[in-house]
């Protein structure tokens, strides 16, 4: 502001001048300690610069009639008036109509630019963007974490129908959530009272400070969540009916911010954890955690993607059989069987999820089937990641692993019969709850 009027008799006035009032010269002359000449110039200045309007007003005293003038301060006068009072004595609402004034002033200037030198308009908006998020990011970096969640961030497009038909159907409503098993996991965890942070990376667009404002509400660390300003994020399309049939399009092609390479891994905050939970996650990134894992006595609970089976069966196979809990789901089991794999081999402890009917758990190559629970649904949309994250809590306080499959079986009871995903997903003491009723 010194710079902009090199003059401190400016930023005095400016400071002095009453907002929607008459500021009389003759007054700000008597108030102020500068000379005549020197507040007198420096008005002229500021009405030359649009920060002043000057007006002149008859007054007549004891029948003598004479001119006096004042001053008031414009729109421009009034945004650069909030830089130099107290934060108390700012009108909100007066704030924002001037704020709303000068970004479309802004806005038209940087639209002529736009069209004149063919520049795209979200670049601008990316900037403003990227900016919000750096600072929440910022202050996530000397966090420490007891669990760190490698795995996707993704927004869910919800659409609801009475049943979802062949050819064309239309939705009753569409919702917009955050998700992705990564984060989805991350945030329960999160709940049930660990330390979480998410290793994710996200790209730039409309739902970026969306998910990530998300995850820091769930008290979810983002110290390693990344930004790549040439990707977007993924996109999951979900089509769910009143009686539970869903069908999903998933869109996460090469444009979309799917995982964080292994150059982008915080070892830092690796090397601070107890466990670590892969999701989806690029298989360079699962083998360089496995091997610091074996080095460094970590905790791998390890839930691979159907397409990451589908892609790299042989790799994942092999990596089984160093992480402590394997967890997949029906289709995963499906397709590692149907490649001539037995499940039992894979991993000292694999669980199985089935939906609402059943957990098999196969501990040391001993098979053990576990019933779901009975329990009227209302979304199943995030069971699965509400089952990892109960099943990690409880294997992380050193229950066994039965009794870890039922903690996780608890969880997705409540998330699915609640509905919403995360805002369903209940936290340590109603789970606890739960199990003494369930039990």
């Amino acid at each position: 502001m010194k710079t902009l009027f090199k003059s401190e008799a400016a930023l005095k006035i400016l400071k002095f001048m009453k907002r929607d009032e008459k500021n009389y010269q003759s007054e700000i002359i008597k108030k102020l300690n500068f000379s005549n000449k020197t507040i007198i110039n420096q008005l002229k200045k500021m009405v030359k610069m649009g920060i002043l309007e000057e007006y002149e007003e008859k007054i007549v005293k004891e029948d003598v009639a004479y001119w006096v003038k004042w001053y008031k301060l414009t729109d421009v006068g009034k945004w650069l008036h909030y830089f130099l009072i107290n934060e108390k004595e700012i009108d909100k609402k007066e704030f924002v109509k001037i704020l709303n004034e000068l970004t479309y002033f802004y806005s038209l200037g940087l639209k002529y630019f736009c069209k004149n030198f063919r520049i795209p308009l979200e670049k601008f908006y990316e900037n403003i963007e990227y900016s919000w998020i750096e600072d929440y990011l910022i202050k996530e970096k000397n966090k420490i974490a007891d669990v760190i969640v490698f795995g996707t961030s993704s927004v869910d497009f919800i659409l609801y129908f009475n049943k979802i038909g062949n050819e064309r159907f239309y939705s009753e409503n569409l919702e917009i959530r955050p998700g992705g098993a990564g984060a989805n996991v991350a945030a329960f965890l999160s709940k049930l009272g660990l330390k979480t942070a998410l290793a994710t990376k996200m790209g730039i667009d409309n739902f970026t400070r969306f998910l990530i404002e998300d995850l820091l509400k769930r008290k979810v660390i983002c110290r390693n969540v990344l930004i790549d300003r040439k990707l977007k994020n993924p996109i999951s399309i979900i089509f769910l009916s009143k009686n539970g049939n869903k069908k999903i399009i998933y869109i996460n092609g090469k444009d979309r911010a799917l995982s964080i390479t292994p150059e982008e891994i915080d070892w830092d905050l690796v090397k601070k954890a107890k466990a670590i939970v892969i999701c989806e996650s690029f298989i360079e990134v699962v083998e360089e955690l496995i091997k610091y894992s074996l080095k460094n006595n970590l905790k791998i609970f390890y839930r691979p993607s159907y397409p990451q089976i589908i892609t790299n069966t042989e790799k994942i196979i092999d990596l089984c059989k160093y992480v402590d809990v394997l967890i997949l789901g029906e289709e995963e089991k499906e397709e590692i069987e149907k490649k001539g794999y037995d499940i039992k081999e894979l991993c000292k402890n694999t669980i199985i999820t089935r939906g609402a009917k059943e957990c098999i758990i196969y501990e040391n190559k001993e098979k053990h089937l576990i019933k779901a629970m009975e329990i009227k649904v209302k979304e199943d949309l995030c069971g699965k990641d509400a089952f990892t994250a109960g099943f990690i809590s409880a294997f992380l306080e050193g229950k066994n692993i039965k009794e870890s499959t039922l903690q996780g079986i608890y969880a997705a009871a409540i998330t699915i019969s609640r509905g919403g995903c995360r805002e369903g997903m209940p936290n340590k003491e109603e789970l606890i709850e739960f199990s003494k009723v369930s039990f």
